[in-house]
């Protein structure tokens, strides 16, 4: 290879993407005090509190329906309460309730 044709490999191969990430580098380090949101002018599409409140109508909406096939069943129906405090709830949640409670893993999961 002549001379040319090596400045060019090393120019285009190592040079080249060792300077454009050095920039890349550099630019990230000057927009430090921005973050990603402002710098794309992002805004959550919903509030908190929204969120909130849709995640609890889905669960009146999910114990409806269980309720609804409960009593066509003939079975009772059953509150948000009751289903909070089964051992199932407690062992899922992963709350101490779970590891004090009075009855032994294996059985909880039958």
């Amino acid at each position: 290879m002549s001379l040319p044709e090596t400045l060019f490999f090393f120019g285009m191969w190592i040079f080249l993407p060792l300077t454009l990430l050095a920039w890349a580098m550099i630019s990230s380090r000057l927009q430090r005090g921005r973050g990603n949101a402002d710098i794309l002018d992002w805004r959550p599409t919903r509030s908190p509190q929204r969120e909130a409140a849709l995640e609890e109508h889905d669960v009146e909406e999910m114990l409806a329906a269980q309720n609804r096939y409960r009593r066509m069943r003939g079975e009772p129906e059953r509150t948000l309460e009751e289903i909070l405090d089964s051992p199932w709830a407690a062992l899922q949640s992963g709350s101490p309730r779970s590891r004090s409670g009075s009855g032994s893993a294996g059985s909880a999961a039958r």
